[in-house]
């Protein structure tokens, strides 16, 4: 094409040139950083259109650049707010989650606090590791999981944290009880059991409140504390929903040794040659 109008004559090769003038100066006029000489609505608009092209770091620069300018100008609410979710979308959770908790303190009137109750319990679960890790950020996750759907329950994004909370729940029950079980396997009954109840008391509603039960119960029996085994089965078999199925068969045979030790020992007989 650009041959084809070479040969066409001055005219044309005129209107080609200016095109291309047209072409570099909107190039032009989109600046990467802000100027010292933009108002700061321009530096805001600046900012939103690079986020909107995904030009995360141009945008940080118009963002960054109004609040150092306007530390409490008109937009310094919108400036914090999405600055925060720029570095959402660049993976860099603690910068997020400070932006986020700039817009909640010192914006508390702002329009955009609900959404980054949000974002900063989002930022706090993206910065959590798997049960096997320290669990610090999982529960900052989770206090702000709770705290946004006590504020904002019918906010759009509520089933989500719905679900993210539920699974921060569980995976604390998980931490707990494997912590349980490494002091039961070093015999370490006392501690053991402690992460057991812990599981049972404040993370009922997870999966593993079953398994933590069971392991009380063969805590209690490995230390010969029959009516507390007992005690704990009981609890086990009156869970709803009832015990998952390998759960379910541990229990049956826990049981049914504890109550023939509890009958030998009422009766002064001899137990049963070995715990299940």
């Amino acid at each position: 094409m650009i041959q084809r109008l070479s040969r066409s004559g001055p005219g044309l090769r005129l209107l080609f040139a200016v095109a291309l003038c047209a072409v570099a100066a909107s190039c032009a006029h989109a600046p990467h950083k802000p100027r010292a000489e933009m108002p700061p609505g321009d530096i805001i608009a600046y900012g939103k259109a690079s986020f909107e092209r995904h030009e995360y770091s141009d945008a940080i620069e118009f963002f960054k650049g109004y609040v150092t300018r306007e530390p409490t100008g008109e937009k310094a609410d919108e400036a914090h707010y999405y600055l925060g979710l720029c570095y959402m979308r660049t993976s860099e959770w603690p910068s997020a989650a400070t932006e986020f908790q700039i817009v909640i303190n010192e914006f508390a009137g702002s329009t955009f606090v609900p959404d980054s109750h949000y974002y900063l319990g989002l930022a706090y679960w993206k910065e959590s590791r798997g049960s096997a890790y320290d669990q610090d950020y999982t529960h900052r996750a989770l206090d702000e999981f709770e705290h946004f759907l006590e504020l904002y329950p019918d906010h759009p994004h509520a089933a989500e944290v719905k679900e993210a909370r539920t699974e921060a729940r569980s995976r604390l029950a998980k931490k707990a009880y494997d912590n349980g079980k490494i002091y039961a396997k070093l015999g370490f009954h006392g501690p053991a059991r402690a992460y057991f109840q812990d599981v049972e008391t404040n993370y009922n509603d997870t999966p593993w409140v079953s398994w933590a039960i069971l392991a009380e119960a063969q805590s209690w029996a490995k230390q010969k504390y029959w009516e507390e085994s007992n005690a704990a089965l009981e609890r086990l078999a009156a869970l709803t929903p009832a015990p998952p199925g390998p759960v379910a068969n541990e229990a049956k045979k826990l049981s049914e040794y504890v109550k023939a030790r509890l009958v030998a020992q009422a009766r002064g007989g001899a137990p049963p040659a070995s715990a299940p």
